[in-house]
């Protein structure tokens, strides 16, 4: 089975490289923080020979059965969507799952029934491009939040059974005048 085990990797090199964005106080939204993994991600990939043509959408629309979800971060090979990212910034608050994580089941459950559209509005003619899920997608939820919770504890409680094995976390954590220090989450599986 294929677990997605070069982009897990990659997401987590660039999240590492996000840690140093916050403590030298570059990142202060969530539109930041989605940025600096967008560009973080974006700069690795490319010095990979492999991996360069992969693509990186923000938000893109996808129409689910219960309405419309816009991922943070969409990651596709070729014209296949392999990765999605979910976002959250809370530097001084506890880390909200909730609405992400329903966002991510809603994505897995229906994803043979989805795809993404890239259209272009303006510039030279191109083919449009439809991006379907593969069959092997990575699902994260990745969040800079205060340190005070028992996310290891529960993240099998958190964790949507429809993603299954192709989920993790990337928690960075805030404690009052230290750095931030980051926890990967793995899939229990």
């Amino acid at each position: 089975m294929k677990r997605r085990i070069p982009l897990r990797n990659n997401l987590i090199k660039a999240w590492l490289k996000c840690k140093k964005d916050y403590d030298a106080r570059r990142i202060n939204s969530e539109r930041t923080l989605q940025a600096a993994l967008w560009a973080h991600l974006t700069a690795i990939l490319r010095k990979d020979p492999i991996r360069k043509h992969q693509r990186l959408f923000l938000e893109p629309i996808f129409r689910v059965e219960a309405g419309t979800v816009y991922p943070d971060l969409v990651i596709c090979n070729c014209r296949t969507i392999i990765g999605v990212v979910e976002i959250k910034y809370l530097p001084r608050a506890r880390p909200k799952f909730s609405k992400d994580l329903k966002t991510l089941a809603a994505l897995a459950s229906q994803r043979k029934n989805l795809k993404m559209e890239n259209l272009r509005y303006r510039g030279v003619d191109t083919e449009q491009a439809e991006f379907q899920f593969s069959e092997h997608v990575l699902f994260c939820w990745a969040g800079i939040h205060r340190r005070e919770f028992a996310a290891l504890d529960e993240f099998e409680q958190r964790r949507p059974d429809v993603v299954g094995e192709y989920y993790f976390e990337m928690h960075g954590l805030t404690e009052e005048a230290q750095p931030l220090s980051t926890v990967i989450v793995p899939s229990p599986l």
